[in-house]
């Protein structure tokens, strides 16, 4: 997954709410499955958001204070920042190979 916009976490959340308004006839074994499936597309989701934030964050505040305002760990902003460059397929230092986008 590429970049998240904030559209694709609304309709996240608009089908988690429809799942949780499913009849009575639907089974619980059908409805855990149906949220099983979307919790690894929201989380997927929310993380990239995220660590969307975080990185335009430190490149406006710088990484410390980034963590001090978040209340996490230098080292936690420092693991969004690769997963987010990861994602969107950033190398990790100038004159790097570009890495491929997961």
């Amino acid at each position: 997954m590429t970049t998240p916009d904030r559209m694709s976490l609304t309709d996240l959340g608009a089908r988690l709410t429809a799942v949780t308004r499913l009849p009575d006839t639907t089974t619980p074994a059908n409805r855990a499955r149906i949220m099983l499936q979307l919790q690894a597309e929201i989380t997927e989701a929310l993380s990239a958001a995220i660590d969307e934030a975080v990185v335009a964050s430190v490149t406006e505040i710088g990484r410390e204070q980034t963590a001090e305002l978040i209340g996490r760990s230098p080292g936690e902003v420092g693991r969004r920042t690769t997963a987010h460059n990861r994602r969107i397929g950033r190398p990790g230092r100038p004159g790097r190979r570009p890495r491929q986008p997961s």
